[in-house]
């Protein structure tokens, strides 16, 4: 049994030696290198503080000329775990302040020297864009050696020694050491040595016994705090950082319309997404806004913006397409009551008194052909309904069924007029009509992450939004990977990405024998995509991760299943839990596990809640809140009764390719390992 506090207590220990060793290196490094004269300027304090850092993996290159002009050199160029840092060392006589707008000492204008930051990281960036560093791994500094200051100004960072090095130590590892050698390389090359070395610590006068101690050039308390933060920092900063060259190609191409990328699972498409939503902030006017169909989604989209781009994150909308349609007519003045609950009631109502011809189909079969076909594409009149086609219903409906369909969908409707109420297909509809009747001013761009599971009244609504400019509107997403009924056809939303697609083809999330497990649930398995072809439920895919580990455990009834789970989980360090999830096919299964979690005294963070912070304990949710999202450990109990029910519905042909795809993102959410449980009574 663990003490409560405990694992904390363990941790405030480890940091604190951490300090220690910290404090211990520094004493080295100065003895190593002699002392320095009393009179030692502002770049010699912060070259003998960061000296230390070469112990903890860090490649340190001082003054070295900047390529392109005749004397100018840049300070530091820092490549480490935290990524690639340019530094520009200043000593003021007045502390920098952020006035207006503008870079100040005293009354002074200093925005010039902003300036001179921002061209010296442009020609890094080039350099390293051929070793696939996207942008957000590159981080301009301007180092104040006499003053304590810790403020962005845009993409440049002001910071003191103490702050300095909180920020190279406290930033999550982006880069594995294999990476700083080879870009420390790169940018040795780039960037000579000037011809007298300032820096160069062997050839400086020696300081009085004193002068300098860790404590006087930074705070030890500090730094490691920062080291705790990193510590906690999630798998994901990696790549974060990293990019391909086709992706990052991708990120940075011209389009002159609405363009698409596509892939399958583990492809990096919502990476690309959340770099390219920055390239745009960054190269563009107007809120870029990256959106989706889940409500949990974007908190992670936004919470990875500010890790980014901190300086870009006020650019980036990352919100939910129903979110946003509230907030329009909420900006508009337009009243609706929304309340999912009654709007259910009234439409059983609705269907009580309806007769239907084909009555064998389960409620639900009409619920979502209302929903998704009629509201989704945003049918007014039965001549409309009864001569579209119907993408991902495969249940066939001749006219005279579409016929009862339409006088339930007006009975329906009707029942909601009355009672002043909405549902959340209406937002999207009333939304959009807003849009025709008033254009929304504001917008730079839209990245839509997960396209194939939005409606198509809710691509109209993106693309009423910024039209056919260049670079306004990019669609992400992968039909195999679709977990809400329905479909739609791109040509209906009035607008072509004929000639600006882009398809991912290298696998980087999951293990082989998880992505081959993913896989094989979709052999045989064609899905209708948005372009009006058909896609293939094998994509020609490249995997980049040989491992990974695949437990399918067999139980004889849900008891013995749900304690096999429990032990697995218990089983794992706290890192791995952390970093782990259980994914349900239904909100029921979610709050039947959340309670076995809490019983068995584990730690767990709903995903409805989750924004990509780290937390400690592990996530539970439905598969649909953990699309977008990978976990180093995934859990799926009764991972096929889904399937098994499918089988055995009216609406088979409809509700068993869904139920396929829907497992097949489950299983793909997993990077090392995936726990599959399933039930079979004995003597079966």
């Amino acid at each position: 049994m663990t003490t409560a506090g405990g694992s904390a207590s363990r941790e405030s220990q480890r940091l604190a030696l951490l300090a220690l060793d910290l404090e211990r290196q520094f004493h080295a490094t100065r003895d190593r290198s002699g002392r320095f004269r009393a009179g030692a300027d502002g770049e010699r304090q912060v070259a003998r503080a960061l000296q230390m850092l070469e112990q903890q993996g860090w490649r340190l290159l001082f003054d070295r000329a900047w390529p392109g002009t005749r004397s100018s050199n840049v300070d530091v160029l820092a490549v480490g775990p935290a990524g690639v840092f340019v530094i520009d060392v200043k000593v003021w006589r007045d502390a920098p302040q952020i006035t207006g707008g503008h870079l100040l000492a005293g009354s002074e204008n200093r925005d010039g020297e902003v300036s001179k930051l921002r061209a010296m990281m442009r020609p890094i960036q080039d350099a390293l864009e051929a070793a696939g560093l996207a942008p957000a791994g590159v981080h301009g500094f301007l180092v104040f050696a006499n003053h304590r200051v810790d403020e962005a100004f845009g993409q440049i960072r002001l910071a003191g020694i103490t702050e300095l090095l909180a920020q190279m130590i406290g930033r999550p590892q982006r880069l594995a050491p294999a990476d700083v050698e080879s870009i420390a390389a790169i940018l040795e090359s780039v960037y000579p040595e000037m011809l007298i070395d300032e820096f160069d610590v062997t050839r400086q006068a020696h300081l009085p016994e004193g002068e300098f101690t860790a404590g006087t050039l930074f705070d030890v308390d500090t730094v490691a705090h920062a080291a705790l933060r990193a510590e906690l920092a999630l798998p994901m900063e990696r790549w974060m950082t990293f990019l391909d060259p086709a992706q990052l190609k991708t990120v940075r191409r011209n389009w002159n319309g609405p363009a698409r990328i596509t892939g399958a699972a583990g492809t990096g498409k919502s990476v690309v997404g959340l770099h390219r939503a920055l390239h745009l902030a960054e190269s563009s006017t107007g809120t870029i806004l990256l959106t989706t169909y889940v409500a949990s989604l974007p908190k992670v989209h936004q919470q990875l913006i500010h890790r980014m781009r901190p300086d870009l994150a006020g650019r980036v909308e990352c919100i939910n397409m129903h979110a946003w349609a509230r907030n329009l007519l909420d900006r508009r003045g337009l009243p609706y009551h929304l309340n999912a609950r009654k709007a259910e009631s009234e439409f059983s109502y609705a269907l009580l008194a309806c007769q239907l011809r084909d009555s064998a189909l389960p409620p639900h079969y009409w619920r979502d052909e209302i929903t998704y076909v009629i509201k989704g594409q945003g049918l007014t009149t039965f001549d409309e309904y009864a001569v579209r086609p119907r993408p991902g219903r495969r249940v066939p409906l001749g006219r005279a069924a579409r016929a009862d369909v339409w006088d339930l969908y007006t009975d329906y409707q009707e029942r909601l007029a009355a009672k002043g109420l909405h549902d959340h297909a209406d937002l999207l509809l009333m939304a959009l009509a807003e849009l025709d009747r008033e254009a929304e001013t504001g917008v730079g761009a839209v990245v839509i992450d997960e396209v194939q599971d939005l409606t198509l009244t809710g691509v109209r609504i993106a693309h009423r939004l910024v039209g056919d400019r260049p670079n306004g509107l990019l669609l992400i997403g992968d039909a195999r990977q679709t977990v809400y009924p329905g479909g739609y056809r791109l040509a209906d939303a009035g607008f072509t990405v004929r000639g600006r697609a882009e398809v991912l083809t290298v696998n980087y999330r999951n293990g082989s024998r998880i992505l081959e497990t993913g896989l094989e649930v979709l052999s045989g398995h064609e899905v209708e995509d948005i372009d009006d072809t058909v896609a293939s439920g094998r994509p020609q895919l490249h995997n980049s991760y040989t491992a990974g580990d695949v437990i399918l455990a067999r139980a004889q009834s849900g008891t013995e299943h749900d304690t096999v789970m429990l032990s697995a989980i218990t089983a794992l360090n706290p890192d791995d839990l952390a970093n782990s999830a259980v994914l349900c096919l239904t909100n029921d299964d979610v709050d039947t596990y959340r309670k076995q979690l809490s019983r068995a005294g584990i730690t767990h963070t709903p995903l409805d809640r989750y924004d990509g912070t780290p937390t400690p304990g592990i996530k539970i949710g439905t598969v649909q809140r953990g699309k977008g999202l990978e976990f180093r450990h995934v859990f799926l109990p009764h991972h096929d009764r889904h399937l098994k029910n499918a089988e055995q519905s009216a609406d088979a042909a409809d509700r068993l390719p869904l139920a396929r795809q829907q497992l097949h993102v489950a299983i793909t959410r997993a990077r090392d390992s995936l726990w599959m449980g399933t039930t079979t009574p004995e003597g079966q």
